[in-house]
């Protein structure tokens, strides 16, 4: 079984258990960490069977991996880890210890020479988007963590490894902002060398870290020889479950037994994907490109590029913030209607609120709102008038309609999408 192969069982072990498992998993993340998928690193088996093997009383244990953030410590001991005399593999909690919503977090363990990457996984959401990145070096035993991903509540799975071992721990995290956001990728494994013989051990294309799962799906590859033959052939996609964003193609070993015979190194693979109806080229050139952590992989250029989550936003350009405590929303449009909304700005249940309608301010107006709240808290009162346009459930519109990065923090009937140069 080749590498992309065993991630992506390892991806489908870990949604069919509803637990969270660290992987460098190309159905999650781009390849960011190299070093995870050593078999002491990961559980790819029933983890109450590996307990009932090895009783984790009988082994030592790694010392707990403190997590800290505005005030709040945690102290974490590992669910899973090889240290010392052995190993031993657990379930991570179901409900997790909960940091609460600090801007970063510093991870502090003992140990020097470590390395720490982070895995987040949307609470509730039963497929939700998973993507991991690796932590900041602040010194020699601690690392920082910084939001992943767009806003929200997230269960966090930190996978570390130095001399002496590797562990897995667990918490939650509501992260206030939006972070890192995941950059589509996509892989071709189809030839290979075999004692300095092209040959192939079968094809795959996993392509992942998408804007979100495609309907429909197809894909056609062309190997071209370095003396310009060719062998073109389509691809399987394959059934990934809960995968979101992610792809996974496939095709007969005979396709690539007849590409390795087309003639000599270096050989340039084409995939032509068709994604909902658009289209979508990518490159690459094998043996040169190889990732040698997915050998015999090619990493692929795609001309347009992969359709991407919205970088630093939501998915439908609204941005969630909290200012002082209080959750407020952001945009920066190309266009704006120029329509007027006011009334009384009033903060309820941790939200802020214009005569009843959740707005959606204009980048550029961020700072009057952190005036307008600091002026409510101090018991003042405001009237707001702000230019753009809006939709309401007692307009006929759909809940549907109101994106969902509102709805997840601030029930609403009524938005408002603000313009630039309100007041």
């Amino acid at each position: 079984m080749t590498r992309p192969t065993l991630l992506v069982a390892m991806a489908l072990i870990a949604a069919s258990c509803g637990s969270t498992q660290i992987s460098d998993d190309p159905t999650t993340t781009a390849q960011t960490a190299p070093f995870v998928d050593e078999p002491s690193s990961t559980t790819t088996g029933d983890p109450t069977a590996e307990e009932e093997q090895r009783d984790p009383g009988e082994i030592q244990r790694p010392p707990p991996v403190e997590v800290s953030g505005r005030g709040i410590s945690l102290s974490l001991e590992a669910s899973t880890a090889c240290w010392g005399n052995g190993c031993y593999h657990g379930r991570p909690p179901v409900n997790p210890a909960d940091i609460g919503d600090p801007d970063e977090i510093i991870v502090e363990f003992p140990e020097e020479g470590w390395e720490f990457i982070a895995t987040v996984t949307p609470v509730g959401e039963e497929c939700g988007r998973s993507q991991t990145e690796p932590l900041e070096p602040v010194d020699a035993t601690s690392h920082r963590l910084v939001p992943i991903g767009l806003a929200g509540v997230y269960d966090v799975t930190l996978f570390g490894r130095g001399p002496g071992g590797d562990l897995f721990v667990s918490f939650r995290w509501t992260t206030p902002t939006n972070g890192t956001m995941p950059v589509p990728a996509a892989t071709a494994s189809i030839l290979a060398d075999h004692d300095g013989q092209v040959d192939s051990y079968g094809i795959e294309v996993p392509v992942w870290n998408l804007a979100e799962t495609p309907e429909s799906a197809t894909g056609q590859v062309t190997v071209t020889s370095s003396e310009g033959n060719t062998h073109t052939f389509d691809l399987t996609r394959e059934d990934l479950g809960c995968s979101e964003g992610s792809i996974y193609f496939t095709a007969p070993i005979d396709e690539g037994l007849t590409a390795a015979g087309l003639g000599n190194v270096p050989f340039t693979y084409e995939l032509t994907l068709e994604l909902d109806g658009a289209t979508y080229v990518g490159t690459g050139v094998w043996p040169n490109e190889v990732d040698p952590e997915c050998a015999p992989c090619v990493p692929l250029t795609f001309a347009p590029p992969l359709p991407a989550l919205a970088a630093g936003r939501g998915a439908e350009g609204v941005e969630a913030v909290q200012i002082d405590d209080v959750w407020v929303f952001q945009h920066d449009p190309v266009g704006w209607d120029d329509a007027l909304h006011g009334g009384s700005a009033e903060i309820k249940d941790g939200c802020l609120y214009v005569d009843g309608a959740i707005v959606v301010w204009h980048v550029d107006e961020i700072d009057e709102v952190g005036e307008i709240i600091a002026n409510l808290k101090a018991g003042q009162h405001r009237e707001v008038l702000i230019g753009g346009g809006g939709i309401s459930l007692d307009e006929g519109v759909s809940p549907e309609d109101i994106t969902a990065t509102i709805i997840e923090h601030c029930p609403t009937s009524a938005v408002w999408f603000g313009a630039p140069d309100s007041s």
